[in-house]
Protein backbone atom coordinates (compact mmCIF):
# COMPACT_ATOMS: atom_id res chain seq x y z
CA UNK A 1 0.00 0.00 0.00
CA UNK A 2 1.43 3.37 -0.91
CA UNK A 3 2.50 5.38 2.12
CA UNK A 4 -0.02 8.47 2.48
CA UNK A 5 1.88 12.29 1.59
CA UNK A 6 3.74 13.58 4.54
CA UNK A 7 0.72 16.54 4.31
CA UNK A 8 -1.84 14.56 4.47
CA UNK A 9 -3.84 15.69 7.67
CA UNK A 10 -7.31 14.38 9.35
CA UNK A 11 -10.63 16.16 8.04
CA UNK A 12 -11.14 17.15 11.39
CA UNK A 13 -7.76 18.39 11.65
CA UNK A 14 -7.93 20.48 8.47
CA UNK A 15 -11.05 22.01 8.85
CA UNK A 16 -10.45 22.94 12.51
CA UNK A 17 -7.47 24.97 10.75
CA UNK A 18 -9.15 26.47 7.68
CA UNK A 19 -11.86 27.57 10.02
CA UNK A 20 -9.44 28.85 12.72
CA UNK A 21 -7.72 31.25 9.24
CA UNK A 22 -10.66 32.06 8.33
CA UNK A 23 -11.28 35.07 9.74
CA UNK A 24 -9.85 38.52 8.68
CA UNK A 25 -7.78 39.27 11.82
CA UNK A 26 -7.10 35.60 12.61
CA UNK A 27 -5.44 35.41 9.23
CA UNK A 28 -3.36 38.56 9.19
CA UNK A 29 -2.09 37.47 12.56
CA UNK A 30 -1.22 33.67 11.13
CA UNK A 31 0.83 35.59 8.55
CA UNK A 32 2.31 38.16 10.67
CA UNK A 33 3.33 34.96 12.80
CA UNK A 34 4.99 33.57 9.81
CA UNK A 35 7.92 36.17 8.85
CA UNK A 36 8.31 37.17 12.65
CA UNK A 37 7.56 35.58 16.68
CA UNK A 38 5.44 38.03 17.88
CA UNK A 39 4.04 38.79 21.25
CA UNK A 40 0.93 40.15 22.20
CA UNK A 41 1.80 43.47 22.61
CA UNK A 42 3.27 43.42 19.46
CA UNK A 43 0.40 41.96 18.01
CA UNK A 44 -2.00 44.76 19.35
CA UNK A 45 0.09 47.76 18.03
CA UNK A 46 0.48 46.51 14.69
CA UNK A 47 -3.54 45.77 14.46
CA UNK A 48 -4.77 49.06 16.41
CA UNK A 49 -6.67 46.11 18.24
CA UNK A 50 -7.11 45.60 22.40
CA UNK A 51 -5.38 43.16 23.71
CA UNK A 52 -8.45 40.89 25.12
CA UNK A 53 -9.29 40.52 21.56
CA UNK A 54 -5.88 39.98 20.20
CA UNK A 55 -5.76 37.12 23.17
CA UNK A 56 -9.04 35.56 21.83
CA UNK A 57 -8.23 35.37 18.38
CA UNK A 58 -4.74 33.48 19.68
CA UNK A 59 -6.38 31.06 21.82
CA UNK A 60 -8.14 29.95 18.52
CA UNK A 61 -5.20 30.00 16.04
CA UNK A 62 -3.59 27.91 19.25
CA UNK A 63 -6.21 25.73 19.45
CA UNK A 64 -6.12 24.63 15.72
CA UNK A 65 -2.31 24.04 16.14
CA UNK A 66 -1.82 26.49 13.30
CA UNK A 67 0.08 29.06 15.92
CA UNK A 68 2.36 27.63 18.87
CA UNK A 69 2.97 29.83 22.15
CA UNK A 70 6.16 30.17 23.52
CA UNK A 71 6.48 31.15 26.96
CA UNK A 72 9.50 33.10 28.22
CA UNK A 73 9.33 34.60 31.67
CA UNK A 74 6.23 36.69 31.98
CA UNK A 75 6.32 37.43 28.28
CA UNK A 76 4.83 34.79 25.67
CA UNK A 77 5.47 34.42 22.04
CA UNK A 78 3.15 33.83 18.96
CA UNK A 79 4.61 31.67 15.91
CA UNK A 80 3.82 29.13 13.44
CA UNK A 81 4.98 25.90 13.46
CA UNK A 82 7.85 24.14 12.14
CA UNK A 83 6.05 20.94 11.45
CA UNK A 84 2.78 19.74 11.31
CA UNK A 85 -0.40 21.30 9.63
CA UNK A 86 0.87 25.62 10.62
CA UNK A 87 3.72 25.51 8.39
CA UNK A 88 2.05 23.77 5.90
CA UNK A 89 -1.35 25.74 5.53
CA UNK A 90 1.47 28.82 5.66
CA UNK A 91 3.24 27.34 2.61
CA UNK A 92 -0.48 26.95 0.67
CA UNK A 93 -2.35 30.04 1.53
CA UNK A 94 0.21 33.01 2.36
CA UNK A 95 1.26 33.30 -0.64
CA UNK A 96 -1.99 34.45 -2.11
CA UNK A 97 -1.91 37.37 1.54
CA UNK A 98 1.11 39.77 0.93
CA UNK A 99 -0.50 41.80 3.98
CA UNK A 100 -1.28 45.60 3.95
CA UNK A 101 0.70 48.44 3.66
CA UNK A 102 0.02 49.01 7.07
CA UNK A 103 0.72 46.01 8.25
CA UNK A 104 4.65 46.18 6.22
CA UNK A 105 5.52 49.33 7.75
CA UNK A 106 4.03 48.29 11.04
CA UNK A 107 6.35 45.26 10.55
CA UNK A 108 9.44 47.80 9.93
CA UNK A 109 8.47 49.46 12.85
CA UNK A 110 8.85 46.81 15.06
CA UNK A 111 11.95 45.83 13.40
CA UNK A 112 13.46 49.10 14.22
CA UNK A 113 12.78 48.66 18.13
CA UNK A 114 14.03 45.51 18.00
CA UNK A 115 17.12 46.76 16.20
CA UNK A 116 17.62 49.62 18.97
CA UNK A 117 17.10 47.10 21.73
CA UNK A 118 19.76 44.96 19.94
CA UNK A 119 21.89 47.87 20.28
CA UNK A 120 21.27 48.88 24.09
CA UNK A 121 22.04 45.34 24.52
CA UNK A 122 25.02 44.71 22.56
CA UNK A 123 26.38 48.36 23.93
CA UNK A 124 26.01 46.57 27.86
CA UNK A 125 27.58 43.46 26.72
CA UNK A 126 30.51 43.95 23.47
CA UNK A 127 32.63 45.68 26.23
CA UNK A 128 33.07 42.35 28.05
CA UNK A 129 32.70 40.48 24.99
CA UNK A 130 35.92 42.55 23.08
CA UNK A 131 37.62 42.21 26.37
CA UNK A 132 37.75 38.35 26.22
CA UNK A 133 38.33 37.85 22.55
CA UNK A 134 41.48 39.69 23.13
CA UNK A 135 42.72 36.10 24.44
CA UNK A 136 41.74 33.84 21.90
CA UNK A 137 42.09 33.54 18.38
CA UNK A 138 39.88 35.47 15.43
CA UNK A 139 36.20 34.94 15.38
CA UNK A 140 35.94 34.76 12.00
CA UNK A 141 38.68 31.90 11.40
CA UNK A 142 36.88 29.98 14.23
CA UNK A 143 33.51 30.62 11.52
CA UNK A 144 35.74 29.18 9.08
CA UNK A 145 36.60 26.38 10.79
CA UNK A 146 33.28 25.60 11.98
CA UNK A 147 31.62 25.77 8.54
CA UNK A 148 34.14 23.39 7.37
CA UNK A 149 33.37 20.82 10.45
CA UNK A 150 29.35 21.15 9.77
CA UNK A 151 28.70 21.02 6.41
CA UNK A 152 25.29 21.19 6.05
CA UNK A 153 24.00 19.68 2.98
CA UNK A 154 22.59 16.62 5.26
CA UNK A 155 21.49 19.33 7.97
CA UNK A 156 18.05 20.38 8.11
CA UNK A 157 17.00 20.85 11.37
CA UNK A 158 19.81 22.42 13.81
CA UNK A 159 19.97 23.08 17.45
CA UNK A 160 22.21 25.56 19.06
CA UNK A 161 22.59 24.73 23.01
CA UNK A 162 23.26 28.23 25.12
CA UNK A 163 22.67 30.52 22.07
CA UNK A 164 23.73 33.50 23.43
CA UNK A 165 22.86 36.62 20.98
CA UNK A 166 22.33 34.11 18.26
CA UNK A 167 25.47 34.07 16.95
CA UNK A 168 25.41 30.31 15.33
CA UNK A 169 22.11 30.69 14.11
CA UNK A 170 23.25 33.69 12.14
CA UNK A 171 26.42 31.40 10.78
CA UNK A 172 24.23 28.74 9.61
CA UNK A 173 20.61 29.78 9.23
CA UNK A 174 21.40 30.58 5.81
CA UNK A 175 22.57 26.99 4.96
CA UNK A 176 19.66 25.05 7.13
CA UNK A 177 16.33 24.21 6.74
CA UNK A 178 14.96 24.78 10.60
CA UNK A 179 17.33 26.51 13.56
CA UNK A 180 16.50 26.68 16.97
CA UNK A 181 18.63 28.38 19.68
CA UNK A 182 17.88 27.94 23.44
CA UNK A 183 18.80 29.69 26.26
CA UNK A 184 18.02 30.66 29.90
CA UNK A 185 18.64 34.22 29.60
CA UNK A 186 15.80 36.65 28.37
CA UNK A 187 18.09 39.35 27.64
CA UNK A 188 20.59 37.09 25.60
CA UNK A 189 17.25 35.65 24.07
CA UNK A 190 16.23 39.31 23.38
CA UNK A 191 19.15 39.75 21.46
CA UNK A 192 19.22 37.03 19.64
CA UNK A 193 15.52 37.51 18.73
CA UNK A 194 16.36 41.29 17.35
CA UNK A 195 19.30 40.18 15.27
CA UNK A 196 17.10 37.35 13.70
CA UNK A 197 15.07 39.54 12.71
CA UNK A 198 17.04 42.33 11.14
CA UNK A 199 18.97 39.61 9.51
CA UNK A 200 15.22 38.10 8.13
CA UNK A 201 16.04 34.82 9.06
CA UNK A 202 12.54 33.67 9.28
CA UNK A 203 13.34 29.71 9.68
CA UNK A 204 15.59 30.92 13.13
CA UNK A 205 13.60 30.53 16.53
CA UNK A 206 15.23 30.62 20.08
CA UNK A 207 13.50 29.83 22.82
CA UNK A 208 13.64 29.88 26.70
CA UNK A 209 14.91 26.58 28.09
CA UNK A 210 17.34 24.61 30.44
CA UNK A 211 19.97 23.10 28.84
CA UNK A 212 19.86 19.84 30.73
CA UNK A 213 16.12 19.41 29.88
CA UNK A 214 15.89 19.74 26.44
CA UNK A 215 12.31 21.34 25.08
CA UNK A 216 12.66 18.88 22.26
CA UNK A 217 11.77 15.23 21.97
CA UNK A 218 14.79 12.43 21.02
CA UNK A 219 16.32 12.46 17.11
CA UNK A 220 14.70 15.48 16.67
CA UNK A 221 17.64 16.87 14.77
CA UNK A 222 20.15 16.55 12.30
CA UNK A 223 23.12 19.08 14.01
CA UNK A 224 23.45 20.40 17.59
CA UNK A 225 26.39 23.33 18.30
CA UNK A 226 27.61 23.73 21.64
CA UNK A 227 29.75 27.53 20.89
CA UNK A 228 31.46 28.58 24.25
CA UNK A 229 29.15 27.18 26.20
CA UNK A 230 30.54 24.00 28.60
CA UNK A 231 32.92 26.49 30.38
CA UNK A 232 30.02 27.98 32.17
CA UNK A 233 28.18 24.65 32.52
CA UNK A 234 28.21 22.87 36.23
CA UNK A 235 27.56 19.74 34.69
CA UNK A 236 29.32 19.10 31.13
CA UNK A 237 28.78 15.79 30.57
CA UNK A 238 25.14 15.75 31.38
CA UNK A 239 24.41 19.12 28.61
CA UNK A 240 26.81 16.87 25.91
CA UNK A 241 24.25 13.77 27.02
CA UNK A 242 21.43 15.62 26.53
CA UNK A 243 22.36 17.35 23.46
CA UNK A 244 22.82 13.56 21.89
CA UNK A 245 19.51 12.92 22.93
CA UNK A 246 18.36 15.05 20.54
CA UNK A 247 20.55 13.92 17.43
CA UNK A 248 18.55 11.26 14.24
CA UNK A 249 20.80 8.85 12.82
CA UNK A 250 24.34 10.07 11.53
CA UNK A 251 23.37 13.38 13.57
CA UNK A 252 26.46 15.49 14.27
CA UNK A 253 27.45 17.79 17.81
CA UNK A 254 29.82 20.18 17.15
CA UNK A 255 31.58 21.35 20.43
CA UNK A 256 33.43 24.44 20.63
CA UNK A 257 35.14 25.75 23.88
CA UNK A 258 38.62 26.51 25.29
CA UNK A 259 41.60 24.18 25.84
CA UNK A 260 42.02 23.72 29.44
CA UNK A 261 44.44 26.69 30.48
CA UNK A 262 45.48 27.96 34.24
CA UNK A 263 44.55 31.50 33.36
CA UNK A 264 42.88 32.14 36.74
CA UNK A 265 41.93 36.01 35.75
CA UNK A 266 40.19 34.62 32.96
CA UNK A 267 37.93 32.15 34.93
CA UNK A 268 37.13 34.95 37.49
CA UNK A 269 36.95 37.65 35.24
CA UNK A 270 34.83 36.31 33.14
CA UNK A 271 32.74 33.69 35.62
CA UNK A 272 33.86 30.79 33.98
CA UNK A 273 32.78 27.68 36.11
CA UNK A 274 36.01 25.90 34.51
CA UNK A 275 39.20 26.74 33.01
CA UNK A 276 38.78 24.82 29.28
CA UNK A 277 38.92 21.31 29.07
CA UNK A 278 41.42 18.78 27.69
CA UNK A 279 39.58 17.70 24.59
CA UNK A 280 40.27 13.73 25.31
CA UNK A 281 38.04 14.64 28.29
CA UNK A 282 35.12 16.02 26.27
CA UNK A 283 35.95 12.77 23.78
CA UNK A 284 35.16 10.59 26.90
CA UNK A 285 31.56 12.33 27.62
CA UNK A 286 30.99 11.71 23.99
CA UNK A 287 31.61 8.51 23.55
CA UNK A 288 29.59 8.17 26.95
CA UNK A 289 26.81 9.56 25.41
CA UNK A 290 26.76 7.33 22.57
CA UNK A 291 28.57 9.58 20.16
CA UNK A 292 31.87 8.81 17.78
CA UNK A 293 34.44 11.54 17.41
CA UNK A 294 34.84 12.17 13.80
CA UNK A 295 37.00 15.22 14.11
CA UNK A 296 39.41 17.41 16.33
CA UNK A 297 40.63 20.64 15.33
CA UNK A 298 42.95 23.29 17.49
CA UNK A 299 42.59 26.59 16.65
CA UNK A 300 46.17 28.63 18.10
CA UNK A 301 47.18 32.24 17.41
CA UNK A 302 50.88 32.37 19.14
CA UNK A 303 49.90 35.98 20.03
CA UNK A 304 47.25 35.18 22.14
CA UNK A 305 46.98 32.58 25.16
CA UNK A 306 44.37 30.93 24.75
CA UNK A 307 43.59 27.84 22.54
CA UNK A 308 40.15 26.63 21.02
CA UNK A 309 39.25 23.43 20.28
CA UNK A 310 36.67 22.32 17.59
CA UNK A 311 35.30 18.83 18.12
CA UNK A 312 32.84 16.94 15.94
CA UNK A 313 31.08 13.84 16.75
CA UNK A 314 28.98 11.55 15.19
CA UNK A 315 25.63 9.32 16.20
CA UNK A 316 25.81 6.20 14.15
CA UNK A 317 22.89 4.27 12.41
CA UNK A 318 22.12 1.83 14.80
CA UNK A 319 22.93 3.86 18.35
CA UNK A 320 19.54 4.45 19.80
CA UNK A 321 19.55 7.86 22.04
CA UNK A 322 20.36 7.73 25.25
CA UNK A 323 17.88 8.12 27.55
CA UNK A 324 17.40 11.84 29.51
CA UNK A 325 20.51 11.96 31.95
CA UNK A 326 19.31 12.09 35.39
CA UNK A 327 19.60 15.24 37.17
CA UNK A 328 22.93 14.93 39.59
Amino acid sequence: MAKPPANDFAPKALLAALRAVAEPTRLRIFALCQRVELSVSDLTQILGQSQPRVSRHLKVLCAADVLERLREGTYAFYRVPTVGIGPALAKALLPLYGGTELEIKALQDLKQRRYELASTLSAANGEKLRALRRYYPDEHKIDQALLRALPVDSVRDLLDIGTGVGHMLELFGPRVTHAMGIDLSRDMLSLARAKLTLADLQNCRVQQADMYQLPLPPESVDAVTIHHVLHFAERPAQVIAEAARMLRALGRLVIVDFVEHDLQKIRDGFQHRWPGFQPSAVQAWCEEAGLQVTDLDIIHDPAKPLKIFILTAQRSQKNSPRKRPKAA
